[in-house]
Parts: structure tokens; sequence; C-alpha cells
């Protein structure tokens, strides 16, 4: 009676997988051979292909990015000013940008 049960079981539980059928991943038979090219369509749509822009890179967040200046040398440090003049600065030639930047 048990081997019965076993049996009825394993029926029941290969009947729905058995009913899906064969994957259709996996090829059964021989290999499809692949056609032979033709050369003068190849000629043409590599000629095709030559005339036609290369498309650019896309870049959707590229309104959003900071972008940086690429800098190809290293800045060169340029020798300190004199330092006297900078320290003789009244109200008249003092510009508004030149105080100091607060910081929160």
């Amino acid at each position: 009676m048990r081997s019965l049960m076993a049996v009825a079981i394993a029926t029941a539980l290969a009947g729905p997988a058995y009913a899906q059928g064969l994957p259709v991943g996996i090829p059964m038979g021989e290999p499809q051979k692949e056609k032979p090219v033709d050369p003068i369509k190849e000629n043409e749509y590599r000629s095709a292909i030559k005339g036609m822009p290369t498309p650019k890179a896309a870049d959707p967040w590229g309104s959003v990015r900071e972008t940086k200046p690429a800098s190809a040398a290293p800045a060169k440090k340029t020798p300190p000013a004199d330092k006297n003049a900078s320290a003789k600065k009244t109200s008249t030639t003092a510009k508004t940008t030149d105080a100091p930047k607060k910081t929160n």
C-alpha cells in the first residue's frame, strides 16, 4: 500500500513538470549550419556603415553633474605680490568683495 502511495505522489508531482515540455533554450538534434555570406552584400553593408556618423555618448545627468575644467598641466605658482600694497586699502579703494566671507 505504501509503494502505491509513493508512486501516486511521484506521478502527481511529475505531471505538471512533464506538461511544460522541453525548455526552448535547449536545442535538440544537430546544430544548424551558418549560411554563407554573400561578399557583394557584405561590401555594400560595410560601405553603408562607414557613411553613418558615430553617435555621441548619452549623458542624461550631464546638466545636473558639476563640471570641472580639465587641466592639462598643473598650475604654476606665482610669486606673492608686494605685501604692503594689499595692507594699505582705504575705504575708497576697498571693494565689497574684499570683506571676509561669513561662515554658517
